[in-house]
């Protein structure tokens, strides 16, 4: 009795606890929600009622009365199973979350309860909304240029094509059709060998060049006049080529 009252007090064992649970828990910018084994909610850190507008006074409450409107939480399937869902949990001010669900096993492997992390992605959302309006105009402006353009990577894989050169690659089908195809697949072997030569040429350099190529669709021979340009990343790094034909 003498050790175990010298351990605990004279070594403070009674307060790393409570103080690696506020460091840990309660400055958390995601939110944590723990429920026992009944489905109660037993424990809510500041950035879960920050995110979805609980209190403490929650706890003790079932998650059915508390979180089924706010977060459509779902427990009666597969209760072992890890999920991770997105959600909006606000309209005005606009509010997105990542909801991650882990089950909590006790020694026994019995389900004690359930762990709920919720991380803000309204950002991410909100940029990746961004990127797709601005993706969805240039290919509108792509589509509405004249002459046939189309954005090929290093292995000449076809990762965009407009409409009007679908016409000079196929007899038959839609810009859909060629995406994900690469040069062999859809010109002789000679055409295609020439032109992905030109497309590694300007992924490796770097610089952009233009010249002449014999097309044949059909048994039917055209000359084209090509012109490829360089597409880098955030980082500068030249990733695709992009193929305008006239």
């Amino acid at each position: 009795g003498l050790i175990f009252a010298y351990g605990l007090f004279g070594f403070s064992l009674m307060d790393v606890v409570p103080i690696a649970r506020h460091k840990l828990v309660d400055e958390m910018t995601d939110g944590i929600i723990v429920l026992d084994a009944s489905k109660r909610i037993v424990d809510v850190n500041p950035a879960a009622q920050r995110l979805i507008g609980i209190s403490y006074s929650s706890i003790g409450k079932t998650s059915e009365d508390v979180l089924s409107t706010r977060l459509h939480l779902d427990l009666t399937s597969d209760l072992r199973a890890v999920s991770l869902t997105e959600l909006r949990v606000s309209e005005n001010p606009v509010l997105d979350i990542e909801l991650q669900v882990l089950p909590l096993l006790d020694n026994y492997q019995r389900i004690s309860g359930h762990l709920l992390i919720l991380h803000d992605v309204t950002e991410r959302k909100q940029v990746e909304e961004q990127l797709r309006e601005r993706e969805e105009k240039f290919r509108s402006l792509l589509d509405s240029q004249e002459g046939n353009i189309m954005v090929l990577d290093f292995d000449g894989v076809h990762h965009y094509t407009n409409q009007a050169s679908v016409g000079s690659i196929t007899s038959s089908g839609t810009a859909q059709d060629i995406i994900g195809k690469r040069l062999h697949d859809l010109y002789p072997a000679s055409i295609a060998d020439w032109q992905l030569e030109q497309v590694q040429r300007v992924i490796t350099t770097g610089q952009g060049m233009s010249g002449d190529y014999q097309n044949v669709v059909n048994n039917q021979t055209s000359w084209w006049h090509l012109n490829l340009q360089p597409i880098r990343n955030s980082s500068g790094q030249v990733v695709q080529v992009m193929v305008n034909s006239l």
